[in-house]
Protein backbone atom coordinates (compact mmCIF):
# COMPACT_ATOMS: atom_id res chain seq x y z
CA UNK A 1 0.00 0.00 0.00
CA UNK A 2 1.37 3.35 -0.87
CA UNK A 3 0.12 6.51 0.33
CA UNK A 4 2.55 9.64 -0.41
CA UNK A 5 0.86 11.71 2.02
CA UNK A 6 -0.36 9.55 4.42
CA UNK A 7 -1.25 11.83 7.53
CA UNK A 8 -3.02 14.67 5.50
CA UNK A 9 -6.71 13.47 6.67
CA UNK A 10 -5.58 12.88 10.22
CA UNK A 11 -8.94 11.35 10.98
CA UNK A 12 -8.32 8.66 8.29
CA UNK A 13 -5.05 8.32 9.46
CA UNK A 14 -6.20 7.62 13.36
CA UNK A 15 -8.88 5.49 12.15
CA UNK A 16 -7.01 3.44 9.75
CA UNK A 17 -4.21 2.59 12.60
CA UNK A 18 -6.90 1.61 15.54
CA UNK A 19 -8.05 -0.88 12.96
CA UNK A 20 -4.65 -2.27 12.58
CA UNK A 21 -4.43 -1.97 16.19
CA UNK A 22 -7.28 -3.71 16.86
CA UNK A 23 -6.82 -6.72 14.10
CA UNK A 24 -4.45 -9.90 13.66
CA UNK A 25 -2.72 -7.61 11.98
CA UNK A 26 -1.01 -5.80 14.99
CA UNK A 27 2.40 -7.38 15.29
CA UNK A 28 2.79 -9.07 12.09
CA UNK A 29 3.37 -6.01 9.96
CA UNK A 30 5.68 -3.05 9.32
CA UNK A 31 4.87 0.50 8.11
CA UNK A 32 7.45 2.57 6.32
CA UNK A 33 6.38 5.93 5.67
CA UNK A 34 9.17 6.36 3.33
CA UNK A 35 7.86 9.41 2.17
CA UNK A 36 4.45 10.38 2.96
CA UNK A 37 4.04 12.03 6.76
CA UNK A 38 4.18 16.40 7.25
CA UNK A 39 5.92 16.24 10.35
CA UNK A 40 4.07 19.09 12.05
CA UNK A 41 0.28 17.64 11.43
CA UNK A 42 1.46 14.83 14.02
CA UNK A 43 0.70 14.81 17.76
CA UNK A 44 2.49 12.36 20.53
CA UNK A 45 -0.81 10.81 20.15
CA UNK A 46 -0.54 9.96 16.30
CA UNK A 47 2.83 8.79 16.40
CA UNK A 48 2.37 6.47 19.49
CA UNK A 49 -0.68 4.76 17.71
CA UNK A 50 1.99 4.76 14.21
CA UNK A 51 4.20 2.98 16.62
CA UNK A 52 1.79 0.96 17.97
CA UNK A 53 0.22 -0.21 14.79
CA UNK A 54 3.97 -1.26 13.68
CA UNK A 55 5.63 1.73 12.00
CA UNK A 56 9.42 1.42 12.09
CA UNK A 57 10.75 4.25 9.34
CA UNK A 58 9.18 7.63 9.33
CA UNK A 59 10.61 10.35 6.61
CA UNK A 60 9.62 14.19 6.54
CA UNK A 61 10.02 16.65 4.14
CA UNK A 62 11.17 19.72 4.82
CA UNK A 63 12.65 21.55 2.41
CA UNK A 64 13.66 24.34 4.10
CA UNK A 65 14.27 25.37 7.39
CA UNK A 66 13.60 29.70 6.34
CA UNK A 67 10.52 30.77 7.59
CA UNK A 68 10.83 33.12 4.62
CA UNK A 69 11.49 30.44 1.89
CA UNK A 70 8.52 28.70 3.68
CA UNK A 71 6.16 31.18 2.89
CA UNK A 72 7.26 31.96 -0.79
CA UNK A 73 7.07 28.17 -1.33
CA UNK A 74 3.84 27.45 0.14
CA UNK A 75 4.72 25.24 2.31
CA UNK A 76 4.02 26.85 5.53
CA UNK A 77 5.73 24.60 8.00
CA UNK A 78 5.47 24.72 11.87
CA UNK A 79 9.11 24.58 12.33
CA UNK A 80 9.20 24.22 16.17
CA UNK A 81 6.34 21.65 16.24
CA UNK A 82 8.31 19.49 13.46
CA UNK A 83 11.68 19.60 15.50
CA UNK A 84 9.39 18.66 18.50
CA UNK A 85 8.02 15.77 16.65
CA UNK A 86 10.89 14.58 15.49
CA UNK A 87 12.78 14.69 18.82
CA UNK A 88 9.40 12.37 20.19
CA UNK A 89 10.02 10.10 17.40
CA UNK A 90 13.26 9.29 17.32
CA UNK A 91 12.64 8.70 21.14
CA UNK A 92 10.68 5.43 19.77
CA UNK A 93 13.55 4.07 18.12
CA UNK A 94 12.80 3.61 14.28
CA UNK A 95 14.28 5.06 11.35
CA UNK A 96 14.01 8.78 10.69
CA UNK A 97 14.96 10.15 7.49
CA UNK A 98 14.53 14.48 6.57
CA UNK A 99 13.86 15.56 3.03
CA UNK A 100 15.70 19.02 2.39
CA UNK A 101 16.10 21.09 -0.95
CA UNK A 102 18.27 23.98 -2.00
CA UNK A 103 18.43 25.91 -5.19
CA UNK A 104 15.53 28.11 -4.88
CA UNK A 105 15.46 31.42 -6.99
CA UNK A 106 15.11 33.50 -3.95
CA UNK A 107 17.48 31.75 -1.89
CA UNK A 108 20.42 32.95 -0.47
CA UNK A 109 23.78 31.43 0.49
CA UNK A 110 23.04 32.27 3.95
CA UNK A 111 19.15 30.14 3.88
CA UNK A 112 21.05 27.60 1.80
CA UNK A 113 23.65 26.64 4.29
CA UNK A 114 20.61 27.07 7.45
CA UNK A 115 19.89 23.38 6.07
CA UNK A 116 23.35 21.92 7.68
CA UNK A 117 22.86 23.90 10.90
CA UNK A 118 19.33 22.93 11.12
CA UNK A 119 20.19 19.50 10.59
CA UNK A 120 22.88 19.01 13.00
CA UNK A 121 20.44 19.61 15.43
CA UNK A 122 17.95 16.86 14.74
CA UNK A 123 18.42 13.19 15.20
CA UNK A 124 20.06 10.70 13.04
CA UNK A 125 19.04 10.56 9.47
CA UNK A 126 19.63 6.92 7.30
CA UNK A 127 19.71 8.02 4.01
CA UNK A 128 20.46 11.44 3.14
CA UNK A 129 17.92 13.01 0.87
CA UNK A 130 19.02 16.80 0.31
CA UNK A 131 17.66 17.82 -3.47
CA UNK A 132 18.13 20.30 -5.84
CA UNK A 133 14.89 22.03 -7.22
CA UNK A 134 13.05 20.41 -9.88
CA UNK A 135 11.10 22.20 -11.94
CA UNK A 136 7.89 21.07 -12.89
CA UNK A 137 5.50 21.88 -16.13
CA UNK A 138 2.36 23.94 -15.14
CA UNK A 139 4.19 25.68 -11.77
CA UNK A 140 4.54 28.76 -11.12
CA UNK A 141 7.95 28.10 -11.10
CA UNK A 142 7.72 26.43 -14.62
CA UNK A 143 5.82 29.83 -15.84
CA UNK A 144 8.50 32.57 -14.03
CA UNK A 145 12.16 30.54 -14.53
CA UNK A 146 11.43 28.38 -17.74
CA UNK A 147 12.35 30.11 -20.89
CA UNK A 148 15.35 32.00 -18.84
CA UNK A 149 18.37 30.70 -20.63
CA UNK A 150 20.48 32.20 -17.53
CA UNK A 151 18.43 30.47 -14.62
CA UNK A 152 17.50 27.21 -16.33
CA UNK A 153 19.80 24.16 -17.83
CA UNK A 154 16.97 23.45 -20.58
CA UNK A 155 19.20 21.75 -22.78
CA UNK A 156 17.04 18.65 -23.50
CA UNK A 157 13.44 19.73 -23.58
CA UNK A 158 11.97 15.97 -23.52
CA UNK A 159 12.46 15.52 -19.79
CA UNK A 160 9.07 15.58 -18.18
CA UNK A 161 11.10 18.25 -15.27
CA UNK A 162 14.64 20.30 -15.69
CA UNK A 163 17.25 20.70 -12.50
CA UNK A 164 17.36 24.35 -11.74
CA UNK A 165 20.60 25.97 -12.55
CA UNK A 166 21.40 29.32 -11.18
CA UNK A 167 24.66 31.19 -11.62
CA UNK A 168 24.75 32.28 -8.28
CA UNK A 169 24.13 28.83 -6.86
CA UNK A 170 27.80 27.17 -7.02
CA UNK A 171 27.56 27.09 -2.91
CA UNK A 172 25.07 24.19 -3.50
CA UNK A 173 27.99 21.57 -4.48
CA UNK A 174 29.92 22.68 -0.77
CA UNK A 175 26.78 22.33 1.36
CA UNK A 176 26.02 18.90 -0.33
CA UNK A 177 29.50 17.79 0.56
CA UNK A 178 29.30 18.97 4.05
CA UNK A 179 26.04 17.45 4.56
CA UNK A 180 27.35 14.20 3.32
CA UNK A 181 30.86 14.23 5.31
CA UNK A 182 29.54 15.71 8.79
CA UNK A 183 26.16 14.21 9.15
CA UNK A 184 26.71 11.10 6.46
CA UNK A 185 29.57 9.77 7.52
CA UNK A 186 29.64 10.60 11.12
CA UNK A 187 30.97 7.49 12.71
CA UNK A 188 28.35 7.95 15.58
CA UNK A 189 25.99 8.73 13.46
CA UNK A 190 26.41 5.54 10.90
CA UNK A 191 26.75 3.48 14.55
CA UNK A 192 23.27 4.90 15.72
CA UNK A 193 21.09 3.68 12.60
CA UNK A 194 23.04 0.40 12.30
CA UNK A 195 21.71 -0.31 15.87
CA UNK A 196 18.14 0.61 14.75
CA UNK A 197 17.99 -1.38 11.27
CA UNK A 198 19.02 -4.61 13.11
CA UNK A 199 16.23 -3.40 16.09
CA UNK A 200 13.31 -2.87 13.56
CA UNK A 201 14.77 -6.31 11.68
CA UNK A 202 17.08 -5.62 8.99
CA UNK A 203 19.61 -8.66 8.70
CA UNK A 204 22.63 -8.37 8.48
CA UNK A 205 22.61 -8.85 4.64
CA UNK A 206 20.25 -6.07 3.85
CA UNK A 207 21.95 -3.89 6.32
CA UNK A 208 25.12 -4.41 4.18
CA UNK A 209 23.21 -3.88 1.05
CA UNK A 210 21.44 -1.12 1.99
CA UNK A 211 24.66 1.15 3.07
CA UNK A 212 26.07 -0.42 -0.80
CA UNK A 213 23.49 1.25 -2.51
CA UNK A 214 23.99 4.45 -0.61
CA UNK A 215 28.08 5.20 -0.25
CA UNK A 216 30.72 4.37 -2.38
CA UNK A 217 32.79 1.39 -2.40
CA UNK A 218 36.03 2.91 -1.09
CA UNK A 219 33.49 4.45 1.88
CA UNK A 220 32.01 1.45 2.52
CA UNK A 221 35.15 -0.62 2.87
CA UNK A 222 36.84 2.33 5.04
CA UNK A 223 34.05 3.25 7.46
CA UNK A 224 30.82 1.13 7.10
CA UNK A 225 31.68 -2.56 6.84
CA UNK A 226 33.55 -2.75 9.85
CA UNK A 227 30.72 -1.39 12.10
CA UNK A 228 28.31 -3.21 10.36
CA UNK A 229 30.41 -6.19 11.63
CA UNK A 230 30.98 -4.91 14.84
CA UNK A 231 27.22 -4.68 15.48
CA UNK A 232 26.20 -8.12 14.43
CA UNK A 233 28.98 -9.88 16.41
CA UNK A 234 27.45 -7.97 19.59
Amino acid sequence: ILDDNFNFDIERLRKLLNLIINSELKGNIKIYCVNGLRGDLLTKELIDLLIQAGTVWITVSIETPSPRLQKIIKKNIDLDKLKENIKYIASKKIILNYCFMVGFPEETEDEAYSILEFAKELPPFLIPMLFTLKIYPKTEYHKEYFLDENLVNNRNLSTPYHNFRHSKKKYIFDIYKKYFDNYFYDKDRLKYNISILKKIGFSKNETEELYKLLTSPKRYKSLIEDLINERWSN
